[in-house]
């Protein structure tokens, strides 16, 4: 999920789907988007901003369970 916004810090854009940004994602693979229309885009803006709020980061997790035992 992406969510744009422009220098006023109004949203552009928010765009919900399976593509990644890697060179791969982009250059190589086929990705699906969907972008919310403009009635629906503040509120989904809002709904992304306060799930990035609830990140958290899993690094160090994710790092521990890669490396061999």
């Amino acid at each position: 999920m992406f969510a744009v916004e422009g220098p006023e810090g109004k949203p552009i854009a928010v765009l919900a789907g399976s593509a990644n940004l890697t060179m791969t994602g982009l250059s190589a693979n086929v990705e699906t988007m969907v972008e919310a229309v403009q009635k629906d885009r503040d509120a989904a803006f809002k709904q992304v901003v306060w799930l990035e709020r609830q990140a958290w980061d899993a690094t160090d997790r994710v790092m521990e369970k890669a490396r061999p035992k």
